[in-house]
């Protein structure tokens, strides 16, 4: 496997921040939630914080995967 740049390691930390900003935000928005479905609906309440939450967590896992490879060198 190819060694990876500073420029590599600069993008995973910053995926990993990302996400890990997202899954707090995720959880400061969830008891405002069923407010939102109130005055929205609830399919694109909970759509919505469904991806958002996925895309979230997919950001932090992969990243820390990468990180901790790339400490391991």
């Amino acid at each position: 496997m190819a060694e990876q740049g500073r420029g590599s390691v600069l993008k995973d930390a910053l995926g990993f921040a990302a996400g890990a900003v997202l899954i707090v935000c995720c959880a400061v928005t969830l008891p405002q939630l069923p407010k939102a479905v109130e005055a929205i609906g609830p399919w694109p309440v909970w759509g919505g914080f469904f991806v958002i939450t996925m895309v979230a967590g997919w950001l932090f896992w992969s990243n820390v995967q990468k990180l901790y490879e790339a400490m391991r060198r």
